[in-house]
């Protein structure tokens, strides 16, 4: 899964209705709606449920919506520390050693 579709997920989250989402991609109602049918059926269940007050999350919606953000935000982290690779060797040696980045997140 990209992460693209992850931003594609929480638009529809945020704006709560997919054409609004598909407008801030510049993408057709019908191609965000593929994109949503296909991660509902990699996950086998709904995203989302249409209600009058337009699109809200499921139970599973929530959480995916939830990870989907710290996925994001992961992402975002991570560019920035690599982005001008000044960090890249720094990187490559704390993973030699064993040091670092990794500690404390098991």
């Amino acid at each position: 899964m990209q992460t693209k579709v992850l931003e594609y997920i929480i638009a529809i989250a945020d704006e709560r209705s997919v054409t609004r989402a598909a407008d801030r991609f510049y993408l057709s109602h019908p191609a965000l709606s593929r994109h949503l049918r296909r991660i509902e059926s990699e996950l086998g269940a709904p995203l989302f449920v249409r209600t009058r007050r337009g699109m809200e999350l499921t139970p599973v919606g929530i959480v995916f919506v939830n990870d989907a953000r710290e996925i994001l935000q992961i992402e975002r982290e991570l560019m920035r520390e690599l982005g001008d690779g000044s960090s890249v060797p720094k990187l490559k040696r704390e993973l030699r050693d064993g040091s670092g980045i990794l500690k404390g997140k098991q």
